[in-house]
């Protein structure tokens, strides 16, 4: 929600080479002025959907361009999504800007790395969109230059000669544009005040980010503005960030009862308060796609069917209950699914295969307990016997 007209058309860029406090200062203005946040996902998300299994500095030159041009595209939608007013951490410029300093400098303090002209041409050319969009969508630009240490988290360069360089990119680049461009300077604190000041914005009054209506009721334009950003919510995009290895997979039909494993992987941000990542451990989400799972592959073997032949599963009825601490342990964890009662009514004209299940995951013993069913595949409806109706 925008505080004050003062906020409207403010399309603001905090920009800034790696380590310098742009996420934070970027949501902490956002939270006193309303205006809401831009915050593309970073390349420890983009990296394992779109190069699995590779570590950034194991990309090649061309792989590089592929990830620059994928959180571009990514950054332009979630703008144009906010439409008038936001404040983007980092910007479109930022991608082309880390590329074209590992030209010039290397990314980590070895020297120039010259990937040959098909590189360098890509470049520039990558280089020409991305400053039209900036001089086309950004009203105010405000730098932060290098005043902290790099943060060392495996996933940004470690030589402050590439800092710098792309440091002296982005304000020569910004310069050029002819979008109007402060530096700030100091604390978190201080930087916010300051930019409050410098662009004339509007400050929140309202409580927690809320409009409050005079009937007493409280109104948010959005999800994001009442938890923060999605990229830090687990139910909101963290939980996508989580993969499921299931293995060691024994069945018994005759006894509708199924025993495996699992491997909780991730693969980007898990969910954050604070600006600190929070501790992954097995998840209500997590339970409920891994007894899935193991459901589907006990009920067709019993039916003797493939999942091809099946259609959708139904989730009739759910109930879950976690034990008494979070299970954080996610490697090899033992799942134990059971069938207690299975039918095959008639529903809609067609047979159906219903079962009722209850399971364990983890050492911790979450509980699952399920009614699910699924209508069964053609050359099984005259083979079934029971005449019950639902």
């Amino acid at each position: 929600m925008l505080f004050g007209t003062k906020n409207l058309d403010k399309r603001i860029v905090i920009s800034g080479t790696y380590s310098t406090g742009k996420t934070t200062t970027t949501r902490e203005l956002s939270k006193l002025t309303g205006i809401p946040c831009a915050v593309a996902r970073g390349m420890r998300e983009i990296l394992p959907e779109t190069f699995p299994g590779k570590r950034l500095e194991e990309c090649s030159p061309f792989e590089l361009i592929q990830l620059g041009m994928v959180r571009f595209a990514e950054r332009s939608i979630l703008e144009s999504r906010l439409k008038d007013s936001f404040i983007s951490d980092g910007s479109a410029l930022h991608e082309w800007a880390y590329g074209y300093g590992r030209i010039l400098e290397g990314a980590n303090g070895h020297g120039s790395e010259i990937f040959g002209n098909d590189y360098n041409f890509a470049m520039g050319a990558f280089g020409e969109v991305v400053k039209r969009h900036a001089a086309k969508n950004y009203t105010h630009i405000v730098h932060l230059p290098v005043e902290f240490p790099l943060n060392r988290d495996g996933h940004r360069p470690v030589s402050e000669d590439f800092r710098k360089k792309a440091d002296d990119i982005l304000i020569g680049t910004w310069d050029s544009l002819g979008i109007p461009f402060n530096v700030v300077t100091g604390s978190v604190e201080d930087r916010v005040t300051k930019i409050i000041d410098i662009l004339g914005l509007d400050i929140n009054t309202t409580v927690n980010g809320a409009e409050e209506r005079p009937d007493g009721k409280l109104w948010y334009n959005s999800a994001d503005d009442a938890l923060g950003p999605s990229s830090g919510r687990y139910f909101s995009d963290g939980f996508r960030n989580t993969h499921h290895d299931i293995y060691d997979i024994e069945i018994d039909p005759k006894n509708g009862i199924i025993n495996a494993k699992v491997d909780l992987r991730y693969g980007g941000q898990w969910s954050q308060k604070n600006g600190e990542g929070c501790k992954p451990h097995l998840s209500s989400i997590d339970s409920i796609l891994i007894a899935g799972q193991l459901t589907q592959i006990l009920m067709y073997a019993q039916d003797g069917i493939s999942r091809e032949e099946s259609n959708n599963l139904w989730l009739r009825e759910l109930g879950l209950k976690p034990g008494c601490k979070p299970i954080e342990n996610v490697t090899a964890m033992p799942v134990y699914i059971n069938i207690t009662k299975s039918s095959k009514p008639r529903m809609c004209g067609k047979y159906w295969h219903a079962a009722t299940v209850e399971g364990n995951i983890g050492d911790g013993a979450f509980r699952v307990n399920a009614k699910v069913g699924y209508e069964l595949p053609t050359r099984l409806q005259e083979n079934v016997g029971s005449s019950k109706v639902l």
